[in-house]
């Protein structure tokens, strides 16, 4: 691991881990990362990748009814009601799962920023402390399977 590796987990390793979400707001986390991955109408693998190691991360079964009725509903005023629930801690996990899938595909989309725009301003995030959040644990980071490792390994 080199030293700028380190240097992020060791930032990372100060974030609390984002295990006192309710369903619903796993549900919502994971439904607006499938709304970026498919902002460009193709869900590339490491998009893919990353859903799976976040439903991992904050113990979601794929099964479960919660997230299944977000998916199928397509109800946006509860997601953003989830979002917007999330306390400031889980906010910084969300602004950096939301990172690593915009990267993911190695390009940022104008749909995926106008989606994460939508999502930010439903969970209260300013543009401004989105870019922050992202200096402060990955230091702008946007290779892939740098962020990808520091995030879960």
């Amino acid at each position: 691991m080199d030293i700028n590796m380190y240097l992020m987990r060791k930032k990372w390793d100060l974030v609390d881990l984002p295990y006192d979400l309710t369903t619903s707001q796993k549900a919502a986390i994971i439904c607006s990362l499938i709304i970026i991955s498919k902002s460009d109408n193709n869900i590339h693998e490491n998009e893919t990748k990353v859903v799976e190691a976040v439903m991992l991360r904050i113990n979601l079964d794929p099964y479960d009814q919660t997230l299944i009725s977000f998916l199928q509903n397509g109800d946006n005023q509860r997601l953003f009601s989830a979002l917007s629930s999330l306390s400031e801690s889980n906010k910084e996990w969300f602004v950096l799962f939301v990172y690593l899938v915009m990267i993911a595909d190695g390009k940022i989309q104008f749909a995926e920023t106008a989606n994460l725009e939508v999502l930010c301003t439903a969970t209260n995030i300013s543009e401004k402390d989105y870019y922050s959040i992202v200096e402060k644990y990955l230091d702008n980071c946007t290779d892939f399977e740098d962020v990808y490792k520091a995030l879960f390994y």
